[in-house]
């Protein structure tokens, strides 16, 4: 994480704006890859406001769905949701879908801890469908652990009725 302030405390001492915006998103993903939803939250938040006065969508678009996530980490899943599926939404508007099986990855495991098994369950065929058809395997592991996960969640919920 020191590294990641320290690229943001470069980008913000050059005021270079994309520099900052990059610095800012990627220290936000490197915090929600340690499951660190308040430092996600924080740079996430910051890489919105540089990214929408300047006009950067990827920045804005990951920073958004990270937003997302972390609240529905903190208990807003509601607000989380609906803030996640907005940056999922200006993500796809750009066309910069690289990472989308991942983000659909984040979104199925919120919809898991929403105990919307089904849902997560949709989201995860998506998005191997989407990574098959355009050769994107870097989430391939993550999608099919949390493939397994929802599949044993669901089994939990049909032996308790």
């Amino acid at each position: 994480m020191a590294r990641s302030q320290e690229a943001v405390t470069i980008a913000r001492a050059v005021a270079h704006p994309f520099s900052l915006a990059h610095a800012l998103g990627f220290a936000a993903f490197v915090c929600h890859l340690r499951g660190e939803q308040q430092a996600t939250h924080k740079y996430a938040t910051a890489a919105i406001t540089v990214s929408t006065e300047a006009g950067f969508t990827y920045w804005l678009a990951l920073g958004t769905m990270l937003r997302g996530w972390a609240l529905a980490e903190e208990g807003e899943h509601d607000e989380g949701r609906s803030t996640f599926l907005r940056g999922l939404t200006i993500n796809r508007a750009a066309g910069t879908r690289v990472g989308e099986p991942y983000y659909l990855a984040m979104l199925a495991g919120m919809y898991g801890k929403e105990g919307e098994i089904a849902k997560g369950l949709t989201t995860l065929t998506e998005a191997l469908t989407f990574g098959d058809a355009y050769g994107i395997g870097f989430s391939t592991a993550e999608l099919f652990r949390l493939k397994g996960e929802l599949t044993l969640q669901q089994g939990k919920v049909k032996s308790e009725k």
